[in-house]
């Protein structure tokens, strides 16, 4: 009977886990089958409800606004919403819980967004919107064909020397911060 009380009260002190259960659809078929496929960097992510206000809910709801950076396909603005959704733990528990399927995400994460238009999109481990990593790319490449190298940010485009201004200095290895 001490046995049993002990291994019990270990597996009280223990978090308790949540494993996932997704059926995955191959990344490909995602992406042909998506209105709207696009690159962004997450802006701000905010609480959908105030913790706590769902009762005993362990689960709180996150929208996220992603500012669209290189667009694939279709237009980033016919997505009706981005969501993802993180674990919550009151401090006065003993017991906690930690979801498997949480894909963190916060303000200045790159994400790849695929969705349908005028849907909400998920971004969890479940979902064919995820960060977006080097083997993403090279899975979206294959698809949908090279990314594109745009600047949308008018600010970081190279810009041609104006009449009367001299070009940037150019860096060389052998000289400190490239001046002579």
């Amino acid at each position: 009977m001490k046995i049993v009380t002990a291994l019990a009260a270990i597996g009280m002190a223990v978090p308790a886990t949540a494993f996932a259960s997704c059926d995955f659809s191959p990344l490909d078929h995602e992406l042909r089958e998506a209105d709207v496929v696009y690159v962004g960097t997450v802006v701000t992510a905010t609480l959908v409800k105030p913790l706590g206000s769902s009762g005993q809910s362990r689960r709180v709801d996150i929208k996220l606004e992603v500012s669209p950076q290189i667009t694939f396909k279709g237009d980033p603005r016919r997505i009706k919403g981005i969501e993802t959704w993180n674990g919550y733990a009151p401090p006065v528990p003993k017991r906690w819980t930690k979801f498997a399927e949480i894909v963190p995400v916060e303000p200045g994460d790159t994400l790849l967004i695929v969705g349908k238009n005028d849907d909400m999109v998920a971004v969890d481990l479940c979902s064919a919107s995820r960060r977006w990593e080097l083997d993403v790319e090279s899975a979206v490449n294959k698809v949908l064909g090279p990314t594109p190298r745009l600047f949308t940010d008018p600010e970081a485009r190279p810009r041609k020397p104006e009449a009367g201004n001299p070009p940037p200095p150019k860096y060389s290895a052998g000289t400190k911060s490239g001046m002579r």
